[in-house]
This record gives C-alpha cells, sequence and structure tokens, in this order.
C-alpha cells in the first residue's frame, strides 16, 4: 500500500480516536511541587529551521536550569550539534517509522525509558511520524506551533499572529514557556487553563 495513503488512515485513526475523547478542562504543571526531571525536544526536521533553532536553545535551557532535555533530532543533523554537551541527543532515521508512521520498537526503546513531562514539537509544518511520537510518549503537557491536525496529538497549540518568519515563531514559543514557567511558580501550582485549546500570540 502508498505511504501516503497508509498515513492519511492513521490520521484518519487518530481524528476518530480524538472524536471520542474528551480533555480536562484545566491542566496542572507542578513546577512547584514538584521539579520537572525530563523534557523531550523534537527538533524540526527542515535543515533551515533546524539551524535556527539550535540557535535559541539556550534560552530553553535557562526556562528549565534543573531539567535534562532531550533533543530529538534527524540522524543527518547530528554532525551539526557541536556535541551539544548540555542535551542527551536522539536521533533517528527515517526508517525508523513503519509505512502508518508510527515508530519503530527501535526508535521507541530510545525514548521509552523516560518519563518525560513535557514534549514540545518545534516543527512548523505538521508531520505525521513526530505528532504521532509525541502522542504515543503522551507527556501531560504537550506543545507546538498551530498546524493543520495539531488538536489530535498535542494539548497546548501556539497560533502565531501575522505572516512571522521561523525563528519569530520560535522565540514566541519559548516566550509563552518562560511565561507558564514564572506564572506557575508565582501561582504556586494552581492549575493552567485552557487544555486542548489555541494560545494566540
Amino acid at each position: 500500500m502508498n505511504i501516503k495513503v497508509c498515513q492519511k488512515l492513521t490520521l484518519f485513526y487518530y481524528n476518530l480516536k480524538n472524536s471520542f475523547y474528551s480533555p480536562q478542562s484545566t491542566l496542572s504543571l507542578p513546577f512547584s511541587s514538584k521539579p520537572i526531571n525530563n523534557i523531550l525536544v523534537c527538533l524540526p526536521e527542515s535543515l533551515e529551521d533546524f539551524r535556527a533553532a539550535k540557535t535559541q536553545l539556550p534560552t530553553l535551557t535557562e526556562v528549565f536550569q534543573s531539567s535534562t532535555i532531550s533533543l530529538l533530532l534527524k540522524t543527518d543533523y547530528l554532525k551539526l550539534t557541536n556535541g551539544a554537551r548540555n542535551y542527551r541527543l536522539v536521533a533517528y532515521s527515517s526508517d525508523e517509522f513503519d509505512i502508518r508512521g508510527l515508530p519503530k520498537k527501535s526508535l521507541w526503546q530510545k525514548l521509552a525509558p523516560q518519563l518525560f513531562e513535557i514534549t514540545i514539537d518545534f516543527n512548523a509544518e505538521f508531520k505525521l511520524p513526530i505528532a504521532a511520537l509525541c502522542r504515543k510518549i503522551n507527556s501531560p503537557f504537550r506543545l507546538t506551533f498551530a498546524k493543520p491536525n495539531d488538536i489530535v496529538f498535542f494539548n497546548i497549540i501556539l497560533q502565531i499572529s501575522g505572516n512571522k518568519d521561523y525563528t519569530t515563531k520560535l522565540k514566541s514559543l519559548l516566550h509563552y514557556l518562560q511565561a507558564i514557567v514564572g506564572r506557575e511558580k508565582s501561582f504556586n501550582n494552581q492549575a493552567f487553563n485552557p487544555v486542548n485549546s489555541r494560545i494566540n500570540s
């Protein structure tokens, strides 16, 4: 069966599954009660966006100073990371996803031992394999940019107003994270609202 047809069927399945799911109305991030230990960041598949995202990673490290940040990236981009000593690198190749766009055992085993409290997809365009992986990891806080089918896989969607370039969009996303972390600490872990909806920036 054609890979595009298979992935359309996968997307249909997730949309159908999501239609029967009633999301929480609030989301509580435990910044004040316990540390966020593990964060997964899915770096862009686009080479241009990957280079831009790499320059913004220190901001993410500053926000989550006591967390272990894992970077999911294409194997071809490992040579562009210059070691990335402050991060745990998880490289993948296209053959680690099956014809349906779902992660194979080899990729899942790289991630499964970790419990990720936060998962962030830095891809500006919708990538079914990455989105499906984020859904499977099932972090309580899954954040991405607004794009088609995003609500099926993520519970926090950042809608960037205007025709912004990728770097500006990414800075807005990081600014949003800074605001949420600060808010949770200031308000003593009161629940954040809303979940499964779009946040305008």
